[in-house]
């Protein structure tokens, strides 16, 4: 793997490990604004959960402009959180780059939740979402992508 990318690696509750490459000069948590936006044509609702993270989320789209509106929550005693997982596909100077990140942590204890409003700056297609545990950083229990 190239200096310029780094690997992410997710424990999924199957056992099975999920990978996937980031180029982070050209595709990051910048790749998306504050606020969900509007004018969509279309929209799907995912609902993901694994063991302690449960997630609610609205994907809104029209053509390559995306919206999320995301609701994490914490739903086991275990003192981990719960963090959605976004990952998708952005078109930065002409080419598609696939990426992820985590975002709306809930992080306060049981019944915690956590949220997002955003919506895409770039060209943005293949948007999936994960729920997973988290602890000091280290994201893990992942589901499949929905």
């Amino acid at each position: 793997m190239s200096a310029r990318a780094k690997a992410a690696v997710l424990t999924l509750t199957a056992g099975t490990a999920l990978v996937f490459s980031v180029n982070p000069a050209s595709a990051s948590q910048s790749d998306w604004i504050s606020g969900l936006g509007s004018n969509y044509s279309h929209v799907r609702t995912v609902a993901p959960g694994a063991g302690g993270a449960a997630v609610y989320a609205r994907i809104y789209w029209n053509g390559t402009r995306v919206g999320l509106n995301i609701e994490t929550t914490d739903t086991k005693r275990d003192g981990k959180g719960a963090v959605a997982y976004l990952f998708y596909e952005v078109k930065i100077k002409g080419k598609w780059l696939s990426t992820g990140h985590p975002l709306a942590h809930a992080s306060g204890g049981f019944g915690s939740k956590g949220y997002a409003k955003i919506h895409s700056r770039y060209p943005t297609r293949a948007v999936t979402i994960s729920s997973c545990t988290a602890k000091n950083g280290n994201t893990s229990n992942c589901t499949k992508p929905a």
